[in-house]
C-alpha cells in the first residue's frame, strides 16, 4: 500500500477483511483513530517509522489472533488493546521510540507469543504481566528492561524467556532478576550482555526442564548454589545447551558438566583477551570430565587452535588422518579429542579408525555426529571429545581384532567448505592427562 500521510477513514470499518498487511509506507503518519474489524484474523504494520500512534479497538474483534507492528514510531499501545482477548500472537519487533506498554495487556489470557525485542526505550514490563497463564514465548532481547516485576514467576507454561541489553549499555545499568522458581516448564533461558550485579537466581539450578542456558556477558563470576544438587538429580538434568563466558565457565561450571548427562553444547565467549595458555587450563579443565560427544564452541578475536592439541595440525586439508603408534592403545587410553575451526556452519563430524592390512576397510570403525550451529553469527573454534569406547563399539566390525590392529585416525566433515576451514589439531588422551591437577 503505498499511501500518502494517512490511510482512510474507511479502513477502519471493513466487515469481511480478514488479513491486513502494511509495509514500507515511509510517509503514512497516521491510521484511523479506530478499527473495528470484525472478521480480520491476521494484521501487520511493518517499517513504517513515521507512524507514531496505533488506534483505539473498538467493538468486537474476537478472530484477531495475530498483531504485528515491526519497526514503525509508536511511543504507546492504547488501552484497549486488552480488549483483542483472542489474541495469541503479539509481535512489537524494533518499535525503536515505544517507552510503555498498559496494563490491560495482561487481559490477554490467551497470548501465547510476546516479542518486544530491539524495543531500545522499553524499560519495564506490566507489573501483572504473570496474569497471561497461557504465554509460552517472552523474547525482550535488546531493551532497556532493569528489572521484570516479580508476577513474572508465575508464567507456570513460559517455554522461553530471553533478556538482554545492548552491548554499548552493557554496564550503564544493572539487571535484577530475584526468583524463577515458579517458571516450571522452563526450556531456554537468555540473560546476554547483562550487567548482573546480584548474580543469577538462586533457585535457577531447579528448573528441571531447562535445556539451553545462556548467561554470556552477563557479568556473572559463579553459578547459584543450587546447581551443585545435581548430583542427587535435583537440578536441571536435562539441561543440553551451556553459554558462559570464560571466567565463568573456568571457575565453577565443572559440576553442571559432569552431572548434566544431557548437556551436548558448551559455548564460551569473551576469549580473546585470554593467553592460550589459558585456553589450554581450560580445555585440560574439561578433558577430566570425559564427556562423550561435548562440543566446546570457542570465540577468540584471533583464529587459533588451542596449544593443547599438540599431537598433530592440519591446514585447509579436506581428510584428515594421523598414523597411530604400534601401541598406540593401553589400559590407560581414554579417547581422542578432536578440534577444528574457525566456523559457523553446520557439521557432520566423522571419525574412523582404519586397521592394518584392510584395504576394502571392512573393519574400520566409525563415529558420526551432528551439530548445528546456525545460530552463531561470529565464526568459533570447535572442539569434541570422542571416547574410545564409542568407537571401538560403534559400526564397523571388529571381530578378532584388538585395538592396536588400528593404525590410523581419519576425521572428516561432510558439510564443510574447506576452503573456509582453516585448520585442525588432535590430541590422544590418557588417563594420566586427564587426571593432572598441575595447572590448577
Amino acid at each position: 500500500m503505498f499511501w500518502i500521510g494517512k490511510a482512510p477513514i474507511s479502513l477502519g470499518v471493513q466487515k469481511n477483511l480478514y488479513r491486513l498487511k502494511i509495509e514500507i509506507c515511509e510517509n503514512l503518519k497516521k491510521l484511523p483513530s479506530s478499527i473495528q474489524m470484525e472478521s480480520l484474523q491476521r494484521f501487520v504494520i511493518s517499517n513504517s517509522l513515521k507512524l507514531e500512534t496505533f488506534p483505539e479497538i473498538n467493538g468486537d474483534m474476537h478472530y484477531l489472533t495475530q498483531l504485528t507492528l515491526k519497526s514503525i514510531g509508536i511511543r504507546e499501545m492504547p488501552s484497549s488493546i486488552g480488549n483483542l482477548l483472542s489474541l495469541t500472537k503479539l509481535y512489537l519487533k524494533g518499535c525503536e521510540d515505544l517507552v510503555s506498554l498498559p496494563d490491560s495487556l495482561c487481559n490477554l489470557m490467551n497470548l501465547q507469543h510476546l516479542f518486544l525485542n530491539r524495543c531500545k526505550r522499553l524499560e519495564k514490563l506490566p507489573e501483572n504481566i504473570g496474569d497471561l497463564q497461557e504465554l509460552k514465548e517472552l523474547d525482550a532481547r535488546d531493551t532497556a528492561i532493569s528489572q521484570p516485576p516479580s508476577s513474572i514467576t508465575k508464567l507456570g507454561e513460559l517455554w522461553k524467556l530471553r533478556f538482554s541489553h545492548e552491548k554499548q549499555l552493557q554496564y550503564s545499568s544493572s539487571f535484577v532478576l530475584h526468583q524463577v522458581s515458579g517458571l516450571s516448564s522452563l526450556r531456554e533461558l537468555h540473560l546476554i550482555t547483562l550487567n548482573i550485579l546480584g548474580g543469577l537466581p538462586e533457585d535457577l539450578g531447579y528448573l528441571h526442564f531447562v535445556r539451553d542456558l545462556d548467561v554470556s556477558g552477563s557479568n556473572i563470576s559463579c553459578l547459584p548454589k543450587s546447581f551443585k544438587g545435581l548430583l542427587h538429580l535435583q537440578a536441571t538434568p536435562n539441561l543440553e545447551e551451556l553459554f558462559a563466558d570464560y571466567h565463568l565457565a573456568l571457575k565453577s561450571i565443572r559440576d553442571p558438566v559432569i552431572n548434566c548427562l544431557n548437556l551436548s553444547m558448551l559455548v564460551i565467549s569473551d576469549c580473546g583477551a585470554i593467553s592460550s595458555e589459558q585456553v589450554n587450563v581450560f580445555l585440560q579443565h574439561f578433558l577430566r570430565t570425559c564427556i562423550q560427544g561435548l562440543f566446546c564452541h570457542f570465540f577468540p578475536d584471533q583464529d587459533r587452535i588451542p596449544e593443547l592439541f599438540n599431537y598433530d595440525r592440519f591446514i585447509n586439508q579436506k581428510v584428515i588422518s594421523i598414523d597411530l603408534n604400534p601401541s598406540w592403545y593401553t589400559n590407560k587410553f581414554m579417547g581422542f579429542w578432536l578440534c577444528y575451526g574457525p566456523t559457523g556452519l553446520d557439521t557432520i563430524l566423522k571419525a574412523t579408525l582404519i586397521c592394518k592390512s584392510d584395504p576394502e576397510r571392512k573393519y574400520s570403525l566409525k563415529y558420526n555426529s551432528i551439530h548445528r550451529y546456525s545460530r552463531f553469527i561470529d565464526p568459533f573454534i570447535c572442539c569434541v571429545y570422542i571416547p574410545f569406547e564409542t568407537l571401538w563399539n560403534g559400526e564397523g566390525n571388529k571381530e578378532g581384532k584388538n585395538p592396536n590392529d588400528y593404525y590410523m585416525l581419519e576425521v572428516y566433515d561432510l558439510y564443510r567448505k574447506w576452503e573456509e576451514l582453516h585448520c585442525w589439531g588432535i590430541r590422544l588422551v590418557y588417563e594420566k592427562d586427564a587426571m593432572t591437577d598441575d595447572l590448577f
